[in-house]
């Protein structure tokens, strides 16, 4: 089970970043999201062939300039940047590092959740164990389920594949049944994307065998 977004090379995505900030106007940005995006924008095309990334406290810093900006370009732009780092950061991620990302969950723009939707996903499917449990400790259940409902196909994939993934420990089962998860689960299993089928029946499977 996993999510909907292919693999992208690491040059696709700082495009694909660069070109989210190309489309602002420079003088629109603030000075602190200016060196944000240079700073970022660096931080991935260095080392691009280096296996493992880590998230510093100035990127971290970096990362919420991005996130909580009004601008949705940059927004994008940080949800891209964590999607990168979620297929690279193998140390185990904490709840501060997640703040920004589970912002992004709750836009409203399909582009940011798409991507944010992924690197949560691989967060959980990617990362070290303790990773499943730290993401339901930062509260990212709610934004999880509420995105089971998105109208889109791969937002729903990527949100299920993660719940799908969160719902291999027992603590975390209990949790994601309280949340409400099972009626838009259901819901999902009536849709015709078999991707989506696909992970709702593995998000099913493993909350039905609670306490087994």
């Amino acid at each position: 089970m996993g999510s909907c977004f292919g693999s992208m090379g690491n040059c696709f995505r700082s495009h694909r970043m660069s070109s989210n900030i190309a489309s602002t106007r420079e003088p629109l940005l603030r000075e602190t999201e200016r060196d944000a995006v240079t700073s970022l924008l660096q931080y991935l095309e260095q080392d691009s062939n280096n296996p493992h990334k880590t998230i510093s406290d100035d990127k971290l810093r970096d990362l919420c300039t991005l996130a909580y900006s009004d601008n949705v370009d940059l927004q994008r732009s940080a949800a891209l940047c964590f999607s990168e780092l979620s297929e690279k950061l193998m140390e185990p991620i904490t709840e501060a590092q997640l703040e920004p990302l589970i912002h992004l969950l709750l836009s409203s723009d399909i582009e940011v959740l798409k991507a944010s939707s992924l690197a949560i996903s691989n967060f959980a499917l990617h990362g070290p164990p303790s990773n499943k449990e730290t993401i339901v400790q930062a509260k990212a259940l709610q934004p999880l389920i509420s995105l089971l409902s998105s109208d889109s196909a791969e937002v729903q994939c990527n949100a299920c594949g993660c719940i799908t993934t969160l719902a291999t420990t027992e603590a975390n089962k209990v949790e994601i049944v309280e949340y409400g998860a099972i009626p838009p689960l259901l819901a999902l299993t009536r849709v015709n994307d078999p991707r989506v089928q696909r992970n709702t029946t593995g998000a099913l499977l493993n909350l039905t065998h609670i306490g087994q």
